[in-house]
């Protein structure tokens, strides 16, 4: 049995055998839960067992020890246990977006924000709700504007919408940034087909054709 010392709990077992050890070799981690780091540590280990809401909980009984930019991770790790849920997207990004008003250098947050947004407005694509899908990924590329992903669902979301030449300014930016990708050149070849741009059309579904050869070959 392994026990801890009073003021912290065992975090993590590193070994379990009953082989001999090297002296100094570091058998368990132990730490205090009342740190913020530590409470950081076990909400991670409950997300990479898919113990969503007990990292969530976790996370959430601990943000009034916090203030600022301190909060941040607390609030990362409340959209990544609803983000992997996947059933409260909307709740994800409002708590990606609170750590970034936390702290606006929080990567994990921008990304989780972003990634957030794409999938809700797929959903409302799905749905038929054109607006909120447009609106979602509007906001998404205010959050990050060079997301290739973002800029290519809003292509998508517009042609949809019957907004070809607002779809064709959103295609050509993804491209930029993810240059070779044959989806959204095959996308752009309808946009500007819808556009009335044939001869552009035609080049870009080219593209998008010889691109995709090219992986098959690959």
């Amino acid at each position: 049995e392994i026990l801890s010392p009073t003021d912290g709990i065992v975090l993590k077992r590193i070994r379990e055998s009953e082989a001999v050890v090297q002296a100094s070799e570091p058998l368990i981690d132990v730490g205090d839960p009342g740190q913020l780091e530590v409470v950081a540590d076990l909400a991670a280990a409950h997300l990479a067992n898919r113990q969503y809401a007990e990292a969530r909980s976790l996370a959430q009984a601990n943000m009034d020890k916090a203030e600022g930019a301190a909060n941040a991770p607390l609030l990362v790790i409340v959209g990544d246990s609803h983000y992997g849920e996947g059933t409260s997207l909307e709740k994800a990004a409002a708590a990606y977006a609170s750590a970034l008003v936390a702290d606006p250098e929080q990567a994990r947050a921008r990304r989780g924000l972003v990634d957030s947004l794409n999938r809700v407005a797929m959903s409302r694509l799905e749905q038929g709700d054109f607006v909120a899908a447009q609106a979602a990924l509007e906001r998404a590329i205010e959050t990050e504007p060079k997301s290739a992903m973002s800029q290519f669902n809003l292509g998508l979301v517009l042609v949809e919408r019957g907004k070809p030449g607002a779809a064709v300014k959103a295609l050509s930016v993804a491209i930029e940034l993810a240059p070779a990708e044959p989806r959204v050149e095959h996308v752009l070849a309808r946009a500007l087909a819808r556009s009335g741009d044939t001869t552009r059309a035609i080049e870009h579904l080219r593209n998008a054709r010889s691109m995709a050869r090219s992986r098959i070959l690959i």
